[in-house]
């Protein structure tokens, strides 16, 4: 067991700068907030991959694009409920089309699969979605797309390709400063299990909107 290494009243004030602070600019859409952590250099190239998943306590977004990668009967409850899909023979399609691949791979926040067809995936459209951290996480029929969605869009990942990641969203600025600060200390101790618990290897943990400028933790 280890003590959590930062005082509420730094989280608090760092979560009242960037939801209230009078210099934020309103914009014509919703910003996410990330929590961005950095590591020390020369502990980074000692550490084994940094990866791993969390379920936050609340939702991060305040809006998810979601493509469902869907089997016949996924596509029935997709298209009631709106989403986009990609069928199976559309998947295939893919295969020889990387500017699409990479388009889609772009436009979507997560991606979900079938069971059924999830195994194919980086046949149809490579290594693409892995890489920038999306690959899709499968859904299953045991209960409804959307009360699996509910559950698996509070799914935090987090994955370093060198010293920095790039900003993990942890929630967005119409959201409740209560349900932020759980999500943010929820994403720090995952963090620090991460680091099997190597605090001193963290060199610096931020939020800020999508738009602001960083707010340090540490």
């Amino acid at each position: 067991s280890y003590s959590f290494p930062f005082s509420d009243r730094k989280i608090d004030t760092c979560i009242e700068y960037v939801l209230n602070n009078k210099d934020n600019l309103k914009r014509k859409f919703i910003e996410n907030i990330d929590i961005i952590f950095s590591i020390r250099k020369k502990n980074y190239k000692k550490q084994k991959k940094i990866s791993g998943i969390i379920r936050l306590p609340n939702q991060p977004r305040f809006y998810n694009r979601i493509c469902i990668i869907a089997d016949n009967n996924h596509i029935i409850e997709a298209e009631n409920l709106r989403l986009y899909f990609l069928s199976y023979e559309k998947l295939k399609l893919l295969r020889n089309n990387k500017k699409i691949r990479k388009k889609i791979a772009k436009k979507f926040h997560k991606f979900y699969a079938s069971e059924s067809i999830i195994k194919h995936i980086p046949k149809f459209f490579g290594p693409t979605l892995t890489k920038i951290g999306k690959f899709p996480t499968s859904i299953n029929h045991n209960s409804s797309i959307e009360n699996q969605i509910l559950v698996l869009n509070r799914d935090l990942k987090i994955q370093f390709r060198k010293d920095i990641n790039t900003g993990m969203t942890v929630g967005h600025i119409r959201m409740h400063p209560s349900l932020l600060k759980a999500n943010v200390i929820a994403a720090i101790k995952f963090f620090i299990a991460l680091m099997q618990k190597k605090y001193s290897n963290i060199k610096t943990v931020a939020i800020k909107r999508c738009m602001g400028k960083p707010q340090f933790i540490k």
